[in-house]
């Protein structure tokens, strides 16, 4: 079943528990003694998609992107676009086996940024498709799709929960922020430094009441996120909720 994740939930579950190479896919794949390019192999896989597994009507977006042996769709069935890794992918393949067993590896409800043709999925912050500009160019193109991606990351937290619009803004950078910092550069004393600017409580402090079962003290700290945060008990509740499913 195909893996709808929000980008609401997972940023702010980053913030509540957070602790491929870049590249086109040139080349080509050997099958049988048959040769295929990468751009063949991304056609083809979308062919049997569409034709062997029930369910699925995927067009082909980008072959060549910005991340090694991914490649962009267009699902026509939920409306979106996603990436799917075919580096492991040969040609004659059972397509049902294979997308069970790199689930994983997909990314689903990329963020398209027309001025930029950057897409970005909003859970990892992974970009996608070739820019033909230069290093200078390319930078200034990645900010801007960066910005696009926050900026829909914080009005899905708004129209969500009722976050407020400031706190909103807050919690979308700082999800970005510890998504994409070098691994083991932040500590969980900066995670729950961050927390508490945010939610009014630190994650240990969250954590503690939930594992505890301490009611007086969970409800406490939902009063205090819901002020913190604009969204109210009922909304915090709900947030709290969700991020435990």
């Amino acid at each position: 079943m195909k893996r709808l994740l929000t980008a609401t939930m997972v940023s702010v579950s980053l913030v509540l528990t957070a602790c491929g190479g870049g590249g086109n896919g040139s080349g080509s794949v050997s099958t049988g003694g048959t040769y295929f390019t990468h751009d063949q192999l991304a056609a083809e896989f979308v062919r049997r998609v569409n034709t062997d597994v029930a369910g699925y009507s995927l067009t082909l977006v980008k072959s060549d992107t910005l991340q090694y042996n991914w490649v962009v769709v267009h699902d026509n069935v939920y409306g979106t676009d996603d990436a799917y890794y075919i580096g492991a992918y040969s040609v004659g393949m059972d397509l049902s086996n294979y997308l069970a067993a790199n689930s994983y590896q997909f990314y689903y409800n990329l963020i398209w940024d027309p001025s930029t043709n950057i897409y970005t999925d909003p859970v990892t912050f992974t970009q996608f498709s070739i820019a033909q500009e230069s290093t200078a160019n390319l930078e200034t193109v990645q900010a801007a799709s960066q910005d696009a991606v926050l900026a829909h990351v914080a009005k899905s937290l708004r129209d969500t929960y009722g976050m407020s619009a400031e706190k909103s803004v807050d919690v979308a950078n700082v999800a970005y922020q510890l998504r994409t910092a070098p691994k083991g550069s932040i500590t969980n004393a900066d995670v729950d430094s961050l927390s508490t600017s945010l939610f009014g409580s630190s994650v240990s402090e969250i954590q503690e009441a939930m594992k505890s079962g301490n009611k007086a003290a969970l409800d406490e700290k939902m009063k205090q996120a819901a002020s913190v945060t604009g969204m109210g008990i009922e909304n915090t509740q709900r947030l709290l909720n969700d991020l435990s499913k």
